[in-house]
């Protein structure tokens, strides 16, 4: 059977060596005056003594309460200070993630103006649509760098993950391939015509990305 008190003896053990030594000083410490003044008591080394009885008395009950705050309030803040990360991380992704779905819903009237071009429109036609959202094809890829790199590592950190339905790297490949798409018809010869141009901005605008909890159940 698992001993009930094995968690004191495992949270003690991770307890900085410094943090040790303080609270075994100020224990010994307390006790050796809690005798000290037992004795004092029994013997009246206290009569007409005031203030020597209250400076050990209270000196006594702070030798006591160093460990205890060291120790418990320690412990009682550590859930409130992991809890305060976690929120911290997910309003962090929530706010990139955001933006990231706002640029590329913008990436999507890219793809309309684009459908709406004559037929016969020339890469100069395209290219100027194109130019005209360049602000959006950066920011769709600032905040994919943004999101794969620091806000994935502080998810990561509080057990949380960044998710997409095709995978990170697939997504990650699509948004090379948006910017690569984009970067050629700023600077011709473009990679893709416009078919596939508009085809690759409607597959990857609709494709929903977010984070998810996997902290272990308790």
């Amino acid at each position: 059977m698992r001993n009930p008190f094995r968690w004191i003896v495992e949270y003690v053990d991770q307890l900085p060596q410094t943090t040790k030594i303080v609270c075994g000083f100020s224990l010994t410490l307390g006790l050796t005056l809690g005798w000290v003044g037992w004795e004092g008591d029994t013997h009246g080394w206290w009569d007409n003594r005031a203030f020597v009885t209250n400076l050990v008395s209270s000196f006594t009950g702070l030798c006591f309460a160093v460990p205890f705050a060291l120790v418990i309030f320690e412990r009682l803040a550590e859930p409130h200070a992991i809890a305060s990360d976690k929120r911290r991380a997910q309003r962090r992704a929530e706010f990139v993630l955001a933006r990231h779905k706002a640029a590329k819903d913008r990436l999507g009237l890219l793809s309309a103006t684009v459908k709406a071009l004559p037929d016969g429109a020339s890469v100069e036609d395209i290219q100027r649509c194109v130019m005209d959202h360049w602000h959006d094809v950066e920011a769709v890829r600032d905040t994919w760098r943004r999101l794969e790199s620091t806000v994935a590592d502080g998810l990561a950190e509080n057990h949380m993950t960044l998710f997409t339905s095709g995978g990170l790297d697939s997504y990650s490949y699509l948004m090379d391939q948006v910017q690569r798409a984009c970067e050629g018809y700023r600077n011709p010869p473009a990679p893709y015509d416009r078919n596939e141009l508009v085809g690759l901005l409607d597959f990857v605008v609709p494709i929903p990305i977010t984070y998810f909890d996997d902290s272990p159940s308790i």
